[in-house]
């Protein structure tokens, strides 16, 4: 009997880039055999979730995971350790680029079709959009975030029906810094 090899795939990248989607991919092409969303975001959660992580590789297990918070290299390597006990281990990292507008537009497009998180999404993209460029290891795979096309009504119509607070018009602002001409510039 052949022992299985324990993989994981760790998909990364801002709200909006298509983490969710390529996961999916991987799992409907049997790449992977499961999938976690922002499973070691928390770190209150993440000792426990890693640990369970770990276990599961150990029993050959191929599993695909999210979140943006790879972005920084200290939860790399948290990770990375965590996991260094597990034996013949395959660890892909996989990064979608950086790109604002992009994200935004499918934030924008997934928040008129009733996705309850796109505010939250707006303003973590817009978080991470602001801060220097993220450290990506070397090897890791860098895919292009696939954008929706946006027309000015459904851009409004977003804004109308997403309530930011006092802070809109700050939120409104950053947002056309990214977007230009779709705003009106």
């Amino acid at each position: 009997m052949v022992a299985a090899v324990p993989h994981l795939t760790v998909v990364v990248g801002c709200p909006g880039s298509g983490q969710t989607g390529h996961l999916l991919a991987l799992k409907e092409d049997g790449s992977i055999q499961e999938h976690l969303e922002d499973y070691l975001e928390n770190l209150l959660d993440f000792e426990r979730n890693l640990r369970l992580l770990r276990l599961s590789l150990q029993m050959g297990c191929r599993i695909g995971i999210c979140g943006r918070s790879f972005f920084e290299r200290y939860r790399r390597r948290l990770l990375e350790n965590g996991l260094r006990d597990v034996e013949g281990l395959e660890l892909e990292w996989v990064y979608f680029e950086v790109d604002p507008r992009a994200c935004l537009e499918n934030i924008i497009k997934g928040g008129l079709a009733g996705d309850g998180k796109a505010k939250d999404d707006i303003l973590r993209l817009l978080e991470v959009a602001e801060q220097p460029a993220p450290d990506i290891p070397a090897g890791a795979t860098v895919l292009p975030v696939a954008g929706q096309v946006l027309n000015d009504r459904e851009i409004v119509r977003f804004f109308r029906t997403h309530d930011f607070g006092p802070d809109r018009d700050d939120v409104v602002k950053r947002v056309r810094k990214h977007l230009g001409q779709e705003l009106g510039d």
